[in-house]
């Protein structure tokens, strides 16, 4: 199934990605009933939420049967598309977690202990007999202080010190989380959503001021192209602004504003970057498509426009075909 036109067809993709809304009864979206979710199938869903056609099209969509279809039925119904139904994946029985592991070793533990002692005895009895045996003891003995004990406690100490300065030197991109790193996913690039963790591998926090600053987003297609459904990801100044809350938490969705009239649309924050997803079975007015209220850092200095990285991740016309091209830029109000 052709994953960038089920993304198209709904919002960002952090939102179908990291959203599942549980589906009680029926699979959300198995139209025909058939036990999966088509392509067909998502789009007779996002036409009943818009309101194009009736909740009766296709009943199984409307979840809570309350007379329409809502962003979380959708989302649950295109999770349903990617995954499969939920009738169908069933990994609930932990057929090994009772396996009795531990009574196999303590039996075997026991025998060998007592195979040990029986070999040591004889072995010590005949050395004691024979003169030989007891110059053996002598070199053994000679041996022991010599300075190889001393020899060995050096090397410990130089390895615990070399220890502590390698885990002192953070390297992003290594997949572990050192000094002064709050993330790494194994690579040195930015690219949410598929990226939760920006190129510098640290994401930072800060203390709001109590003032806000709006940045208004813009898209243009490429010529001769109408656009219906997009996804944005804007990547701002972490610790020069911030939104309140993370994730698609109210506190996200409600800091995107001046969405258009008449389109679907979810929000979701990485904490360095926010994914907007527009979706819609009409074109959208080329030009501004959003507005993002952030809340500005503590002492922070005022940001440019240059520190807001916009892309369009996906984008689709009206026939909910892909296009590519379509760019998008950052403005301060």
């Amino acid at each position: 199934m052709n994953r960038s036109l089920l993304l198209s067809v709904l919002f960002a993709a952090a939102v179908l990605t990291t959203t599942s809304a549980p589906a009680r009864g029926a699979c959300i979206g198995d139209c025909g009933g058939d036990g999966e979710v088509t392509v067909d199938e998502l789009i007779l869903g996002v036409n009943i939420a818009l309101g194009s056609i009736g909740v009766n099209a296709c009943v199984v969509f409307d979840n809570d049967q309350s007379g329409e279809v809502t962003i979380d039925e959708l989302i649950a119904g295109v999770n349903n598309a990617l995954n499969g139904c939920p009738a169908v994946i069933r990994t609930e029985t932990p057929t090994q977690a009772p396996t009795p592991t531990n009574t196999p070793e303590v039996v075997p533990s026991d025998t060998p202990t007592v195979e040990v002692v029986a070999t040591a005895t004889p072995t010590l009895t005949p050395t004691s007999t024979t003169e030989p045996a007891t110059a053996t003891a002598t070199r053994t003995a000679t041996d022991v202080p010599t300075a190889t004990p001393t020899t060995m406690l050096v090397p410990p100490t130089a390895t615990a010190t070399r220890t502590a300065t390698t885990v002192s030197s953070a390297v992003c991109g290594d997949r572990i989380i050192g000094a002064g790193e709050t993330c790494d996913d194994g690579n040195t690039v930015s690219n949410p959503p598929s990226d939760t963790c920006p190129s510098d591998c640290t994401i930072i926090t800060c203390t709001p001021s109590g003032t806000k600053r709006t940045v208004s987003v813009s898209f243009t297609p490429p010529a001769g192209k109408t656009i219906a459904s997009m996804t944005i990801v804007l990547e701002y100044p972490d610790g020069t602004v911030q939104i309140p809350g993370t994730g698609d938490a109210e506190s996200v969705a409600t800091s995107v504003v001046n969405t258009p009239s008449g389109f679907l649309a979810g929000s979701f924050d990485f904490d360095y970057a926010l994914s907007v997803g527009i979706a819609g079975n009409r074109a959208l007015t080329v030009g501004k498509v959003f507005d993002v209220k952030f809340d500005a850092c503590l002492n922070a200095a005022s940001p440019s426009p240059s520190e807001f990285v916009c892309s369009v991740k996906e984008a689709s016309g009206t026939n909910f075909q892909p296009i590519e091209g379509v760019t998008c830029s950052v403005a301060i109000l």
